[in-house]
């Protein structure tokens, strides 16, 4: 993908400041990009629609925001935000994002659920985000060990450490 391609499926969520991808020293791609838009509600916006998004390669989209370490440390409930995501391993391969969403939706309001997939075919992962951690924290505990589809699902906290099962997917970082 590049700068410009990258930049094409990010501004239709709102006003890009900023658009790169990083190059290795032989100026490869590394699959890795930042995007900044003008206000966080574009970024949230992108974020939504975007996140998990099947590329024209095959590839997922995988998408993170990016904060700056002033602003991190100007917050206290970062951590936080990291225990309202679910990484949900063993799905059944007619699991889509709707469904995903559908199961967990009722244990509180679901920011986002994407089925990760390649080639349209799912990878039988998936992360879904909740609003409220309390939430989060109760889908995890009703749902780990219970049947999905036709399979037994394992739930747990998503946690950054993931990321390095998940280098095979293009990762942007999107910052307010």
């Amino acid at each position: 993908m590049t700068e410009e391609e990258l930049y094409d499926l990010f501004s239709h969520y709102g006003t890009v400041t900023n658009c790169k991808i990083t190059k290795d020293h032989n100026n490869h791609s590394n699959t890795f990009g930042v995007v900044s838009f003008s206000k966080l509600s574009m970024a949230q916006n992108a974020f939504t629609t975007l996140n998990g998004l099947e590329l024209n390669n095959g590839e997922n989209l995988y998408i993170q925001f990016y904060e700056n370490t002033e602003d991190h440390e100007q917050k206290t409930d970062v951590k936080s935000h990291e225990h309202r995501k679910l990484y949900i391993r063993n799905l059944d391969e007619n699991i889509d994002n709707q469904k995903l969403k559908q199961a967990f939706s009722v244990y509180g309001k679901v920011k986002s659920a994407r089925v990760m997939m390649k080639r349209g075919v799912s990878q039988g992962y998936g992360v879904v985000c909740f609003s409220a951690t309390d939430d989060a924290n109760q889908a995890m505990n009703s749902m780990n060990g219970k049947e999905l589809g036709s399979k037994i699902i394992d739930v747990t906290i998503y946690k950054s450490s993931r990321k390095s099962h998940l280098s095979s997917f293009y990762r942007y970082a999107s910052m307010s």
